[in-house]
Parts: structure tokens; sequence; C-alpha cells
């Protein structure tokens, strides 16, 4: 049997002298910054392909666990570095972490062995209608043996609308676009805001959220259609008791499927959303896919 191919690192450079990164990491958030960083290293070391998906309610806690701040500070550091450039910001905008400087780091360890340095999840937006996100393998072909959910991530495709001529890039600027303050901060339309406090759990990366609402407002869409959408939903979740991992995330609510239509015109006209009717609704979806609208 052959030996698994290890896509992990059991150290990394700490390099002494500081650069912006850090630098702006201290200012804007102490001692809480140096660490969340240096542990979000380690993270993303022991994490196979070091790819970590920012998106499973599980994830997420063991992170905000790991680096010892709360999910509200996490995910300002985490937008502030994907400001920074210190971890992608394509990938950040889809609830994954990767940084290019880390791989950098490592990629002498990968020298030695014969799977090849981990590759930056890629974003297909070949077709103007349909972004696919996949993971790059190494060009190996052998397969790891090693079971890690992280690495599931190299399997997964999720498939999003992109139109462009709704989203725009987030330094254009309308009544739907959100505004940088200067302390990294998003600041939100107020609208988004009130849509985001309705929605179940506020589950889902608000911003990542935000993008759907905004192209899905720019469609001429009525904020009171999706307002009142949310709160239908989420009766709904409270009526069955719905635990929050089988909530959609708001970016899949509002996104290219428009799952919010269903719940326009009161709660009789929904469907259901869980496991089973998911399944008997869209048979042809594939496990990932389905996986994924929840996840």
């Amino acid at each position: 049997m052959a030996r698994p191919k290890k896509q992990t690192v059991d150290y990394f450079p700490h390099i002494i002298k500081q650069g912006k990164t850090m630098t702006i990491l201290e200012s804007k958030f102490g001692n809480d910054g140096y660490a969340f960083w240096f542990k979000l290293l380690e993270i993303l070391g022991s994490t196979e392909g070091h790819s970590y998906r920012y998106e499973n309610p599980t994830d997420i806690e063991f992170l905000c666990a790991k680096t010892n701040v709360s999910r509200e500070k996490a995910e300002e550091i985490l937008n502030l570095l994907a400001d920074l450039d210190a971890i992608d910001k394509k990938c950040w905008e889809n609830n994954i972490i990767w940084s290019d400087n880390f791989i950098e780091n490592v990629a002498d360890v990968y020298s030695k062995r014969s799977c090849g340095v981990p590759q930056k999840p890629v974003f297909d937006t070949d077709n103007p209608n349909d972004k696919e996100f996949s993971n790059q393998k190494p060009e190996s072909k052998e397969v790891s043996g090693d079971e890690n959910p992280q690495s599931k991530l190299k399997e997964t495709k999720v498939k999003e609308s992109k139109d462009s001529s709704s989203e725009k890039s987030d330094t254009e600027s309308d009544e739907f676009s959100l505004n940088k303050k200067d302390n990294g901060r998003y600041d939100y339309p107020k609208d988004y805001e009130r849509l985001y406090s309705l929605y179940p759990y506020s589950r889902g990366n608000k911003k990542a959220g935000w993008r759907k609402w905004a192209a899905t407002r720019r469609k001429g869409v009525k904020q009171d259609d999706l307002i009142e959408a949310a709160k239908n939903y989420a009766a709904k979740c409270k009526k069955d008791g719905t635990e929050e991992k089988w909530v959609m995330h708001i970016k899949t609510f509002l996104g290219r499927d428009e799952h919010w239509k269903e719940y326009l015109g009161g709660q009789g006209n929904e469907r259901e959303h869980t496991g089973a009717s998911q399944k008997e609704e869209k048979g042809s979806k594939s496990k990932e896919e389905f996986a994924a609208m929840f996840n």
C-alpha cells in the first residue's frame, strides 16, 4: 500500500522583523491581533491542503476557540487581513482562508515530497452565468488515504451565479454599496443590516451575503419582499426547531437559485429545506452541492 501523501506541515518560518501586516494588526487589535495571526498560520499549517473553510459552525467555533477571540472580532480581523492581502480576498469572499505568503514560506518542505505544493482554490468564471468553485490538485496522481473534513474542500464544487450587470466592485458606489471605515470595519447599508438581523442565526458570512443582496436589489427586487421572505423563513425555522447547521447561508438564500422567493406570500407556500426534501426536489444535485447549501 502506498504511503498517504501528506499536505500539512509541522513548522513554518517566523520572521523576526515585523512587516506591514503585523504592524497594522497590532495597531488596531493589540496582542489579540498578533496572536490571532500566528495562531491562524498554525491552523493553516495543520490543515490538509492549507485551505481552511470558514463556513461550518464547528470550524468557525474551532477557529475562534483556537485564537481566543469572539466571532465578531475574528471576522473583523480576517476582513482586514484580506484587505492587506495577507489572506486571499477572493477566497475569503467565498469563506475560504488561504495565504499565498504562507505557501511561499513552506514551499521548501514540499520539494522533498512527491505530492507537490498545495494549490490555491480557484473560481472558474469562464461561463459568465455560472461560477464554479474547485480546488486545484497537485500533479501527483496518487490519492491520499487521510480523511480530513477540510480535505473534502478539494472535491467540493459550489455553483453560484455571477451577473456582471448587477454585481459591482466594492470600490464602486451606489445606494447598495458598503463603505469601509477608518478602523477597518465595514459600514453596510441600513437596509441590508436590517435584513441580516432578521435572518435566522444571522447565518453565513456577512460580506458574502451583502454581495448577493446588493446584486438582487440592483435587479429591481424590492426590499420589502426580501424582508418578508427572511421573516417567513425565520418563522419556519423557529416553528420546525431547525438547528443552525441546517439553516441556509444568507448568500445561498439570496443567490442564484433565489430561494427567498419560496417564502413570499405567507408560510403556506414554502418548500421544506431539510436534507430529505432537498434530495427529493433536486435529486440531480451531487452530495457536495447539496451539502454546500447548508455549510
